[in-house]
């Protein structure tokens, strides 16, 4: 869970202990191989490339003298190549990697309905890129049947989302209507849940941060306690044989006047700075880390993505969703949807004026690409923020360009 929230220190963290502990278990090296594919994971999270191949393969060399676990995870290697791959746009490959992955399933694991429901999806997603539509309509059909079984919210949504971009490019309106409001029913359920996991998991992690902390602080109270003891027996020890000789007073005086200024330089307080503004109250030094934080993701293009949420951000900036909320509203003058449909709608904009290629998009692909889930809500927000729709703007744009064409 802590890498899909991209917190990848943390989830390292709990990965190295996990292998500690699964070291002593009796199914040792089941455990083992299932660490290693979380950790290709894990670097695959933080560097999209092809670099966690050649560990996937030596993993599975390493699992054929291994009958323990074999055909779980041999489909898990499996698994994830075949995300490594439609990640580095190797889409033929993955789609086979996949049907290693059902092959598995249909003949040691059929009644795995999340492996299944999973698989198909992704195989849709594939099958979306490439345009073939009526496959893709296909295994999302199969994966729908599936997710209703476990009746998993997360696969419902990303399924009718799928289903809802495969419907619109078969031009099938009846069903995009369906799948659509199917899809904004199950977004609302899955935002309320992510808000409230997100900050659950942050107060856990934050408790268990603090116990760590207070722990380290008492032992070094010890250790220092310690020592300054050591030193008071040596100091007093030093007194006793020294006696009442000149340089023993010498000697006593520096130390009373090295005390006496530690005192008066613990005495200086600083003012407690004021606190700004109604409302909650954040601590400078956390408002200033989380403003250049949101700076770097203003100018990355992580908003684009369709699951981005208050809830999800927050678990990104390692903080917590009233913080962010606070901070958005403070500095930008906005809530958190306007705030993020501002920086969607300033990137799909640039594209248009600096790639001619955009003015020919569908105004769908150019919703999806400044990741907004559908065409209306797209225009909607466009509209409400440039003042004219999508394709007046794009109209506009090509007037514009063909101006000095015709003035030469």
């Amino acid at each position: 869970m802590l890498r899909k929230l991209f917190l990848n220190r943390q989830a390292l963290h709990y990965l190295n202990r996990a292998a500690f502990h699964g070291a002593r278990s009796k199914n040792g090296n089941a455990v083992g191989y299932r660490i290693a594919l979380e950790k290709v994971a894990l670097t695959f999270n933080r560097r999209p490339d092809d670099s966690g191949l050649k560990e996937l393969d030596s993993l599975e060399k390493r699992l054929n003298d291994e009958p323990i676990g074999k055909y779980d995870i041999k489909r898990q290697i499996y698994w994830l190549r075949a995300k490594v791959l439609e990640r580095t746009g190797e889409l033929d490959k993955a789609l086979q990697a996949y049907d290693r992955v059902l092959e598995i399933l249909n003949k040691h694991n059929a009644y795995n309905y999340y492996a299944l429901t999973r698989t198909y999806n992704r195989r849709g997603e594939v099958f979306i890129k490439r345009e073939q539509y009526d496959k893709a309509e296909s295994d999302l059909t199969s994966a729908l049947n599936y997710a209703k079984i476990l009746k998993n919210d997360i696969f419902l949504k990303s399924i009718y989302q799928n289903l809802a971009i495969a419907s619109l490019a078969l031009e099938d309106q009846q069903a995009h209507a369906r799948y659509n409001k199917n899809l904004q029913e199950y977004t609302r359920q899955v935002e309320n849940k992510e808000q409230e996991a997100i900050n659950t998991l942050f107060s856990v992690i934050s408790e268990i941060q603090n116990k760590e902390q207070r722990a380290l602080q008492e032992k070094w109270q010890n250790y220092r306690y310690v020592i300054w003891t050591g030193f008071t027996l040596l100091f007093l020890l030093c007194l006793g044989i020294l006696g009442r000789s000149y340089w023993r007073r010498k000697r006593y005086k520096e130390i009373l006047n090295f005390l006496e200024v530690g005192k008066n330089v613990q005495a200086i307080k600083k003012d407690p700075a004021p606190q700004k503004g109604k409302g909650i109250v954040i601590p400078e030094e956390r408002e200033k880390l989380l403003l250049k934080k949101l700076k770097n993701f203003e100018n990355s293009t992580k908003f684009t993505s369709q699951e981005m949420s208050l809830a999800v951000l927050a678990g990104h900036l390692d903080t917590n969703t009233k913080y962010l909320s606070e901070i958005i509203k403070r500095h930008y003058h906005d809530n958190f949807s306007t705030f993020i449909n501002k920086l969607r709608i300033q990137f799909i904009i640039k594209k248009l004026k600096t790639d001619p290629n955009y003015r020919h998009y569908k105004i769908s692909y150019l919703a999806e690409k400044s990741g907004f889930s559908t065409h209306s809500s797209f225009s909607t927000v466009f509209k409400s923020i440039v003042g004219i729709s999508p394709g007046k703007f794009i109209a506009l744009l090509k007037k514009e360009n063909q101006q000095p064409h015709k003035s030469t």
